[in-house]
């Protein structure tokens, strides 16, 4: 209880986690993770029967 953060230094910490939160989610709108075209090709360990 003794090391309770200040509320100015709790709102800075919020405000960069919604910034950077936004900051990512235009990154993935424009390039989507994983790529659409991972989805088709075989990406990784064979997942075939042996």
């Amino acid at each position: 209880m003794d090391a309770r953060p200040k509320p100015d230094t709790t709102g800075r910490t919020t405000k960069a986690l919604a910034l950077n939160s936004a900051h990512l989610a235009r990154l993935l709108v424009e390039q989507p993770y994983p790529p659409p075209e991972a989805h088709s090709a075989a990406v990784g360990p064979s997942r075939e029967p042996g």
